[in-house]
């Protein structure tokens, strides 16, 4: 919730910077272009103005989506915290000047060929743009920085004392976020990163190993490499282990089980064996990994088949561990499983829980 304030917060923010082009000089033209060749040319030099009653509406809705609903910002005080927060939007307008003038309007140009162009696309950033984009940004972060904590200085003493604590903890993220965003565009500018997505995440580098996998490939297939490896006689051992200990299995029960064990291990090692079983699996896992990278993977409805396939294949390994558990509850005595009860409930009545009752009751026992 925290961080989707913050975005909505530096997308004001942002909307300001792209809407701040003071008149002055208009953009480089290309070589042999004439402003005076037409009324019209001229006509369109001059860029559109951040202008005061635009300040005021921006702060207007700074102050109630922020200072009003998340720091209970009083309602006697709701124009005067919007009067500042303008006056700290305008100042900004005039520092960022000709270099606000040129983003915004290089960034309307691309905006505006991607949604000309065949079939368009989708998203912030127009492709080929992020390079461009980053580089005339990151001269106006400072100023950006500057204006929220102007805004935090005029504004926190309007605010209740506790509210301001929150504040300034938020502050703290913010500033964390704020980095992480000047992160990305060093990436983007130096082109360290060439898949301009969300400008508000950081982007990790996306380097390829020597057989040219990605990261997430590469993990992708590690994962299931380990799925047709790592035997799930392992996980047995341990239930045995685990089972001797609560029946106190003597050595005669305990060799039986062991044999047990020995047994079912080698079943399972004769399944995982075959070809067309790690081939299946391996397939499975491979792919179900990468479909968690896609946006809103565990909502893909290949996932879901590929999990059921899963199923399928790993179900006679399963139907294995059924048949090791059911074995070997055979092995404890009445006497033994009744004194395993009563070790269970006294450890339960150590933490303070109740034991209830796990028999059915007799037809000739009253309800209570």
């Amino acid at each position: 919730m925290l961080n989707s304030c913050f975005q909505r917060a530096w997308a004001t923010c942002l909307a300001g910077v792209l809407a701040i082009a003071v008149p002055g000089l208009p953009a480089a033209r290309a070589e042999g272009d004439n402003p005076g060749d037409s009324e019209t040319a001229r006509q369109a030099e001059p860029s559109l103005r951040f202008t005061p009653g635009m300040a005021r509406a921006t702060g207007a809705i700074c102050v109630q989506e922020m200072l009003i609903e998340r720091y209970g910002l009083p309602e006697e005080k709701r124009a005067e915290a919007g009067e500042k927060v303008a006056r700290r939007l305008m100042q900004m307008a005039h520092r960022i000047d000709q270099r606000g003038y040129e983003l915004v309007e290089r960034f309307t140009e691309e905006q505006l060929a991607r949604a000309a162009a065949k079939g368009g696309a989708s998203g912030f950033m127009p492709p080929g743009f992020g390079k461009e984009f980053a580089e005339r940004m990151l001269p106006l972060l400072p100023e950006i920085n500057e204006m929220a904590r102007g805004v935090v200085q005029d504004v926190r003493p309007m605010l209740p004392m506790k509210k301001q604590f929150q504040l300034a903890g938020d502050m703290m993220a913010f500033k964390t976020f704020m980095n992480g965003f000047e992160d990305t565009m060093k990436k983007w500018a130096s082109g360290e990163v060439t898949e301009y997505e969300d400008p508000f995440r950081q982007q990790e580098t996306k380097k390829r190993n020597e057989n040219g996998e990605t990261p997430p490939l590469e993990g992708a297939r590690r994962q299931a490499q380990h799925a047709i490896e790592k035997p799930r006689a392992e996980t047995w051992k341990t239930y045995l282990d685990d089972f001797k200990a609560l029946y106190q299995l003597d050595a005669a029960q305990t060799a039986t089980a062991e044999s047990i064990l020995r047994e079912y291990t080698e079943r399972e090692r004769t399944i995982t064996s075959r070809r067309e079983w790690s081939q299946r699996v391996y397939q499975d896992e491979l792919w179900m990994n990468i479909c968690y990278q896609l946006p809103a993977g565990w909502m893909h409805p290949a996932r879901v088949l590929l999990e059921d396939d899963l199923a399928v294949a790993r179900s006679l390994v399963d139907q294995l561990e059924e048949g090791f558990k059911t074995r070997l509850e055979s092995i404890p005595t009445r006497a033994q499983r009744l004194e395993a009860d009563e070790r269970i409930a006294g450890l339960l009545r150590d933490k303070g829980l109740q034991v209830v009752a796990t028999q059915p009751q007799s037809e000739t026992e009253p309800e209570p």
